[in-house]
């Protein structure tokens, strides 16, 4: 419950290849031995919450904090989607 780990989430094209001028919402949710903390983008005119599930990306890129569950190890998905997107999905292993 003390560990928590930071995904970037970056929007690219059909090759892979980062697209900067991405503006749009990300939503992300957890299941498994952790729970989604927070979001952020670095852009300081942005006032929403950082403990919510959605982010407006900036230069094509946000940020998800993870934070792991007291005393429990397994793994942690996290899974990211935006409407007109195709979903993205990481593994975070969470051990002693």
């Amino acid at each position: 419950g003390e560990d928590a780990c930071f995904i970037r989430a970056t929007v690219v094209d059909r090759y892979g290849y980062p697209c900067p001028t991405a503006a749009c919402v990300l939503r992300f949710h957890t299941e498994g031995v952790g729970m989604l903390y927070a979001t952020d983008n670095g852009d300081p005119r942005d006032t929403s919450g950082y403990f919510c599930a959605e982010r407006k990306t900036l230069n094509g890129a946000c940020v998800a904090v993870i934070k792991s569950s007291a005393g429990q190890t397994g793994n942690i998905d996290v899974y990211a989607d935006a409407e007109g997107l195709v979903s993205a999905a990481a593994t975070v292993f969470v051990a002693e």
